[in-house]
């Protein structure tokens, strides 16, 4: 039952960011560009936001596992602006599994994060727990330049905060062995920040997908991951273009901060299996409204500047990681028939083929 205490807690804190982060931001209303949807206004995770011109990278990712009684293990790397940490992968003599992997890249203004948890305990045999977290942030400076305008022109400037996401959550248990204790769930936030002008502009968003035998289904999300939903099977596929014009001054400083985690958390009992993971990609940026301006990386003169304004929702949705299958083999002839489409769309082969077996006794 430990497990699924902290698989509560988890969500509660990710609501309490929520709350605390949209108590601290003011809201400025601005014009939509053509297509956006409009701002939730719905908030997902703290971020701080610089105050002063001074160059201050700062980006973060930081991604651990745990398995069966919390066997943890955990890497993160700090004062990054690229980084592809490999990714974590934790097994257990108990059945458990969890993969956890977190990309950046802060010039192409993009970022992903992957987490796997699955649960299936030998029959017979004790519970099983497994988690997965992924925690990243970034922050960078940018100044709007001209050739031609003096320095305190006005000009306008297109915001870009894009976000998709990818939750698959299964749960399923022998009839008389349905309890509290088996669980599976999956859940995320991440927030696209801006100040111009010592103006906040914020994009956040969450997500969480949650299924416990007792309580029933239970999922939301909003802002960011406010997208359409189109279902493959237990997977849900969503992913939402936002950008805003505003305006602004030359020589005026842009200061942007992504903020974002992930989580999975699977719990089973014998004769049960649970599986969640989750897949998220962020993609921001800043786009010249004509070309009289031109914008610069203050923190890394002649560095890139991310724009991502011509990005499709197709192509955001080709960014998702594909589903992790943690551990490598082929499957039998007949799981091949019965799940083929589930494993082409990459689901964990071990959980699948655990699942079936459990269903021919």
């Amino acid at each position: 039952m430990n497990s699924q205490r902290t698989f509560a807690g988890v969500f509660e804190l990710v609501r309490q960011k929520k709350h605390a982060f949209h108590e601290r931001t003011p809201s400025r209303p601005w014009r939509l560009a053509s297509g956006s949807g409009g701002f939730a206004g719905c908030a997902a995770l703290i971020i701080g936001i610089l105050l002063c011109p001074a160059p201050a990278p700062a980006g973060m990712v930081s991604q651990s596992v745990t398995a069966f009684g919390g066997g943890g293990v955990g890497t993160d790397q700090l004062n990054v602006t690229v980084s592809s940490l490999l990714p974590l992968i934790l097994q257990t003599e108990n059945k458990d599994e969890a993969f956890a992997q977190g990309v950046l890249n802060g010039p192409a203004g993009t970022a992903t994060i992957n987490v796997h948890a699955c649960s299936s305990p030998p029959n017979p045999g004790p519970g099983g727990t497994a988690g997965a977290n992924v925690v990243l942030d970034f922050a960078d400076t940018y100044q709007i330049t001209s050739t031609t305008l003096p320095i305190g022109t006005p000009v306008f400037v297109t915001l870009i905060a894009n976000g998709a996401r990818q939750e698959t959550t299964v749960l399923d248990a022998d009839a008389g062995f349905e309890n509290s204790f088996n669980v599976a769930g999956s859940l995320g936030g991440a927030s696209i920040s801006f100040q111009l002008g010592g103006v906040p502009y914020s994009f956040p968003g969450s997500f969480s997908h949650r299924i416990n035998l007792v309580d029933g289904d239970n999922q939301s999300h909003d802002g960011l991951f406010n997208g359409v939903d189109s279902q493959q099977l237990m997977t849900l596929v969503g992913g939402r273009l936002q950008s805003g014009v505003v305006s602004a001054l030359v020589g005026d400083f842009v200061f942007v901060g992504v903020s974002a985690e992930a989580h999975s958390q699977s719990s089973a009992t014998y004769r049960a299996l649970a599986d969640a993971d989750a897949q998220m990609v962020l993609s921001w940026g800043i786009h010249p409204f004509d070309s009289s301006i031109q914008i610069v990386n203050v923190t890394y003169p002649g560095e890139p500047v991310p724009d991502n304004s011509d990005l499709t929702l197709d192509a955001l949705l080709q960014l998702l990681p594909p589903r992790p299958p943690t551990v490598p083999g082929v499957p039998e002839p007949g799981t091949l028939i019965l799940l083929g489409q589930a494993l082409a769309a990459g689901l964990g082969f071990t959980c699948w083929r655990r699942r079936r077996s459990r269903s021919s006794q």
